[in-house]
């Protein structure tokens, strides 16, 4: 993924519990299809510890779904092995 730097510069910077990885799908489904794009991000993933794939899970639920609750234990099927 010849992005992979700019993603990692950006999550070094900020730290991983005040980053999260987006899409546009569907309307990225013209230049990439979804597989390659998640099993890319789960790569970049793959870089960090289970602690700091926790952290990046908690901004996604805290914003999109407005919780305050640590969410991290109802998605760790998302978690990097």
């Amino acid at each position: 993924m010849f992005k992979k730097p700019y993603y990692l510069h950006t999550i070094e910077c900020f730290g991983p519990d005040r980053c999260m990885f987006e899409s546009n799908f569907p309307v990225d489904k013209l230049s990439i299809s979804y597989h390659v794009l998640y099993n890319g991000l789960k790569k970049i993933a793959g870089e960090f510890s289970r602690d700091e794939q926790h952290a990046n899970i908690d901004v996604l639920v805290k914003h999109y779904i407005h919780d305050e609750e640590p969410a991290s234990p109802y998605f760790e099927r998302l978690l990097v092995r």
